[in-house]
């Protein structure tokens, strides 16, 4: 504003206004107003070509160019600098600019060779410095460690700042640790952790020295050291740090995946500006989707267990306390049915005895001892009350089917780990054999999941059964390249609005691909695209979001619409209240649970109640024993680079 002043008070040819206009130049370049930097510099150069300050402005031209991302202009600006007449600190800066723009474009050797020019030149310790700094980091990316670490010790020959001394010390001990000279690494930190100066960095330090056990094959040890950093320095980055790598080895290392949520969920807690928060943020919601399907399959398996053999905490209990009744009544007949005067007389005289000690006895004391069989009658009458599984062995198979070829879903698509992906498939083909809508799908991503390991001999195996058991599938047919396209110009607007939904819902987008469904049925009332959309709409709220009230509203609404349809009278099955149950008294010992059907007739059972999934419709829309004309989701991809993506869990079968 005062070199403004300046100009409009003296003018722009008096001897102040080159200076004055220079600074206007440099105060916009600092408050990171390039463009009006470019413009005030680009004015200079053509107003005061005979400024002592033309040189300086060229180079001030040239870092606005950098930052405006004009790359070429600087390249000319710098190299004009170089092929003049300018003193050795200007000519420094610009060989320093012109290493930045190489470096920023990963050519490494031509950034060296100009910051090696400026050590030559300059006689500004910053800039030298600065030169130090990027020639290290350059000889670090070409993996020339020897002398990365020459150059990172000259820096600590300097008088530079801790923040700036430590970045030093940290690199240093990084180019050691690629050296693999693991020793002269710890040596160093240990000898950092004696100096007050870095005590701020010591969480940090105390990281590094676990890395290099886990570097060193010593995860256990590894494991310790990052606990210590926890608790030592809680609330600090080296913490956040320990943090993750905790969860990263509970993730690759041992396939305790609950475990590494924890950590991972713990990095943001114990700092939140910590470089590792975002990583640690995307593994901790991977790991919540695959932690839900597990715990609820667990849950599945435990319940059809139960189911088919009883809970031993609760039947067992419950047929012990019918024996004791029975047992009771054998050993004392009389006693168990004695109504005769005499014990009356003896309850009557023991309630007496006690209301006269106690007189605010409650009622149920004052009518005296209660008789064998009543009290035995009462702990039956509390044990039955008990309930080992509050579903049903329908609804059991039918959260395991769901979520078995979710879990498979999970690792192939979500996960990216194919390998893991194979025993799910595996295990759902062969308890669902006759599911004519995911067991074919199943056996395509199984075919998919070979591929990509490379093995091609099980892919083919697979491939052979899926042709041999669905010779009709979408998927058969795609992989024999049967698949025919259909004429653009026979695809209805409502039919390109539900392949739009289903996009949405092959990406999970359930939301989306709703209100496109519900959209189509209120635009094409009666249409058999409004009919495959309600179903749609309840088929996802039933087996997908688990919602039973919004699934039981959009099933009487499909009901209503379309009353005379085969998928309309599907729908009223679905909205029917269920028959009344039969009460049956409890089974006298446990044999009687042996009459309870085995688990393949369970299976059977379930299959035959399965609802089709929407998109086994015939051309009129009605259902029809066909598969949904959807192909499989494409892979989603962006696991952490630093591991081997192409090796499974080791702990994968386990959980």
């Amino acid at each position: 504003e005062k070199a403004w002043k300046v100009i409009n008070l003296y003018g722009d040819s008096s001897s102040w206004a080159d200076d004055a206009l220079f600074l206007i130049g440099k105060s916009h370049y600092e408050l990171e107003e390039y463009d009006k930097a470019r413009e005030i510099f680009e004015q200079f150069a053509q107003k005061y070509i005979n400024s002592e300050w033309l040189p300086d402005s060229k180079l001030w031209l040239g870092k606005a160019y950098l930052k405006l991302g004009e790359n070429e202009k600087a390249l000319e600006r710098f190299s004009a600098i170089l092929a003049g007449d300018s003193d050795d600190d200007l000519k420094a800066e610009a060989h320093l600019y012109l290493a930045h723009l190489y470096f920023d474009s990963e050519t490494y050797d031509k950034a060296i060779e100009h910051y090696e020019q400026v050590l030559e030149l300059s006689s500004d310790e910053a800039v030298s410095t600065e030169a130090l700094f990027s020639l290290a980091e350059a000889n670090y990316a070409l993996g020339d460690y020897d002398r990365a670490i020459e150059n990172y010790e000259d820096i600590l020959k300097y008088d530079i700042p801790m923040t700036r001394r430590y970045d030093a010390l940290a690199k240093l001990i990084d180019a050691l640790i690629e050296k693999k000279d693991y020793d002269a690494a710890i040596a160093l930190m240990r000898n950092i952790l004696t100096d007050q100066r870095y005590k701020d960095y010591f969480s940090l330090i105390e990281v590094k020295l676990a890395n290099i056990s886990e570097f060193q094959e010593s995860k256990d040890f590894a494991r310790s050291q990052y606990r210590e950093v926890l608790k030592k320095y809680p609330r600090t980055e080296g913490a956040a740090l320990a943090a993750f790598y905790l969860g990263q080895q509970f993730e690759y290392d041992l396939g305790q995946f609950d475990s590494a949520k924890v950590m991972y969920d713990r990095v943001r807690k114990e700092f939140a500006k910590s470089e590792a928060v975002e990583e640690a943020g995307k593994r901790g919601k991977l790991l919540s989707a695959y932690l839900k399907i597990k715990n609820q399959l667990d849950k599945d398996f435990e319940d059809l267990y139960k189911l088919e053999h009883g809970d031993s905490s609760l039947v067992d209990s419950l047929v012990t306390g019918l024996d004791t009744i029975e047992t009771v009544e054998k050993q004392f007949p009389d006693r168990a049915n004695d109504d005769n005067a005499a014990t009356d007389e003896r309850n009557r005289a023991i309630a007496s005895q006690k209301d006269s000690q106690n007189g605010n006895a409650d009622k149920e004391n004052s009518a005296g001892p209660i008789s064998e069989r009543a009290r035995l009658k009462k702990t039956k009458k509390v044990k039955e009350k008990k309930v080992a599984v509050s579903r049903n062995a329908d609804q059991v198979q039918k959260s395991i089917h769901r979520n078995l070829y979710n879990l498979g879903e999970f690792f192939l698509l979500t996960y990216d780990r194919p390998d893991s992906a194979l025993r799910p498939y595996r295990e759902f083909i062969q308890r669902y054999p006759q599911d004519t809508v995911l067991t074919p799908k199943a056996y395509y991503s199984l075919y998919t999941a070979y591929q990509l390991l490379g093995d091609s001999s099980d892919a083919q195996k697979v491939k052979a059964d899926l042709f041999e058991l669905f010779p009709e599938s979408i998927y058969s047919k795609k992989l024999q390249g049967r698949l025919e396209e259909k004429n653009k110009q026979e695809i209805s607007a409502a039919h390109k609005q539900y392949l739009e939904a289903e996009s949405f819902w092959d990406k999970g987008e359930y939301d989306k691909a709703i209100r496109i469904f519900r959209h189509i049925a209120r635009q094409d009332s009666g249409s058999q695209w409004a009919l495959k959309a309600r179903y749609a709409v309840a088929w996802l709220y039933e087996n997908v979001i688990n919602d039973r009230d919004k699934a039981l509203e959009a099933y009487k609404v499909l009901a209503a619409e379309f009353p005379n349809s085969p998928t309309g009278r599907l729908a009223r099955k679905k909205i029917a209240p269920p028959p009344p149950e039969k009460k049956e008294t409890a089974p006298a010992d446990t044999t009687a649970i042996k009459n309870k059907p085995p688990q393949k007739e369970l299976i059977e059972n379930f299959e035959k109640k399965l609802a089709p999934k929407p998109g086994t419709e015939k051309n009129n829309g009605e259902m029809e024993d066909v598969e949904p004309a959807r192909e499989i989701s494409p892979f989603r991809k962006g696991l952490l680079k630093s591991r081997d993506k192409k090796t499974g869990n080791k702990k994968d079968d386990k959980d």
